[in-house]
């Protein structure tokens, strides 16, 4: 096996199965036959950690990659700003949000908003989770469907509701059984 082999097996309990204890083993097993970890092995786990809602392991492997000199991807960044603003850590997550394009030159896309959006939802804090859907469209970045499905939860009245589901159209997302 090669690092492209175990990514592939690493990417399957990630985000496929999202069985963090296996990819675990995947990740030491990679270890123990003298196969480096890349950057998809680092954000497959990273990204499996942040689904999972640990953090501390989130960060520690964020930090681990980059001592390793392995310039993280999207999708770590997006993983570690999903993980902070579900543990309502969220300037942080601005922050780390802010660092991924100024410094790295990586443009935030609809994952890296949905990362924030979904957890301010969540969280039941409102006005911040319009302020970053504002930005979002500001950048021209538009919503998908989990966008406006995080806003549903929220929603106290059936015309709030009705005004989403015109906005949604609007934008060319056409609401799904979830969304009902």
């Amino acid at each position: 096996f090669d690092a492209k082999s175990f990514n592939i097996v690493l990417n399957g309990w990630c985000n496929i199965v999202g069985s963090p204890r296996e990819a675990e083993r995947v990740w030491m097993e990679m270890g123990n036959v003298g196969v480096k970890h890349d950057v998809v092995s680092y954000s497959s786990m990273i990204s499996c950690y942040s689904k999972g809602g640990n953090l501390h392991k989130v960060l520690r492997l964020f930090d681990r990659m980059k001592k390793e000199c392995i310039e993280p991807d999207r999708k770590a960044y997006n993983a570690v700003v999903h993980a902070l603003a579900k543990a309502r850590f969220v300037a942080e997550a601005m922050n780390m949000m802010k660092t991924m394009e100024e410094e790295k030159g990586m443009k935030p896309n609809v994952v890296t908003y949905n990362s924030l959006i979904k957890p301010l939802c969540n969280a039941k804090k409102t006005e911040e989770a319009k302020r970053v859907f504002d930005e979002m469209m500001e950048k021209g970045i538009f919503p998908t469907i989990p966008t406006y499905h995080a806003f549903m939860r929220i929603l106290r009245t059936g015309d709030e509701v009705f005004e989403l589901l015109a906005k949604m159209r609007k934008m060319g997302c056409e609401p799904t059984a979830d969304t009902y």
